[in-house]
């Protein structure tokens, strides 16, 4: 997720959606739970990347809903 957030906000992408199965991640990202030890640099990462973004929005949607990512 976070290498994928880098190329479009490097690539000037105005609006960005973004949608998981992983619902700790997504939380995470929402400042909703501290992230797990093993995660947390990734996950300040991510939100650094997306401080300067005009639209980002994060989605937590069902892995039988994710088939194409998987």
């Amino acid at each position: 997720m976070r290498d994928d957030l880098k190329i479009a906000i490097d690539s000037s992408y105005r609006r960005i959606e973004v949608e998981g199965d992983n619902q700790v991640v997504i939380n995470a990202i929402h400042t909703r739970i501290s992230p797990p030890w093993r995660i947390a640099a990734i996950i300040e990462d991510i939100r650094n990347l997306i401080k300067g973004c005009h639209s980002i929005y994060f989605k937590h949607i069902y892995r039988e809903g994710n088939m194409a990512a998987d």
